[in-house]
């Protein structure tokens, strides 16, 4: 399916276990971070341009058309 998909599945395979190892020692760990995450990806969301009443244009070609 592509890089991208297998980084991810690497990760998600690699980040149970590493919660797994953090719940061992402290239940807090894994709670502060998946609350950092979620924050920060908030947090970015407001980086995202405006696009209401905005034309998307799904490929470079289609906004060549529209000159």
């Amino acid at each position: 399916f592509g890089v991208l998909n297998g980084t991810c599945k690497l990760a998600a395979i690699i980040s149970t276990f590493i919660f797994g190892k953090f719940i061992g020692i402290t239940k807090i760990i894994p709670i502060i971070l998946s609350f950092s995450a979620l924050v920060c990806g908030g947090l970015l969301s407001f980086k995202l341009p405006e696009t209401r009443e905005v034309i998307l244009h799904w490929t470079l070609d289609d906004r060549m058309l529209d000159r």
